[in-house]
């Protein structure tokens, strides 16, 4: 599920949507079991958590940094918004992807934490960031990951409301006041 974005976003930048569809409804199959790993498995109050790796069935596979990446969670938002991008004017896509959408921004949202010391939303710890090569108890707001939450809940807001659907606010509260990114010696 990670590496899914790298290996199936060309095909909606270059409009290849019949082989496209036949991957990306793995999202709404997999929704049952990524809810059940956020809420009953990890505990979360809400949303689908998506894994970095899964059997057929959507059970998360074994490994030390599976349970702790979080990068691949805007994916379907991503995918979600080229697909409306590319149909316009079809409301059967905003209806398709809604309970994706919903869920994964559900997710995004109660990951990210409030810090009473520096008054923004922190992403982690726990978390690996996509390099995976920092420790997971220390790593927090990595550069990629507060992007890419920021970019994807803004995503899931548009797609909410043009369904025509309340937006929850602490989606727009997580997105408003997110950590900002990093910045050493003038990098990211």
């Amino acid at each position: 599920m990670e590496m899914y974005l790298w290996h199936g976003a060309h095909w909606a930048l270059w409009g290849n949507w019949d082989l496209l569809h036949r991957s990306t409804p793995v999202y709404s199959h997999f929704l049952p079991s990524s809810i059940a790993r956020s809420q009953v498995q990890q505990g979360w109050p809400a949303g689908a958590r998506w894994p970095k790796m899964t059997d057929p069935s959507g059970r998360t596979s074994p490994g030390d940094i599976n349970n702790l990446l979080i990068w691949q969670q805007p994916h379907p938002l991503l995918f979600a918004a080229y697909e409306r991008r590319a149909f316009p004017n079809d409301q059967g896509v905003l209806e398709k992807w809604i309970d994706v959408v919903r869920a994964t921004a559900d997710w995004m949202a109660v990951f990210a934490w409030w810090n009473t010391s520096t008054n923004v939303y922190d992403l982690g710890p726990p978390m690996y960031p996509v390099s995976e090569d920092t420790n997971p108890n220390a790593t927090r707001n990595a550069a990629f990951e507060t992007a890419y939450w920021r970019v994807g809940l803004e995503l899931a807001i548009d797609w909410v409301e043009a369904a025509g659907e309340e937006v929850p606010g602490l989606w727009k509260d997580v997105r408003d006041k997110l950590a900002p990114i990093p910045i050493v010696n003038g990098l990211y």
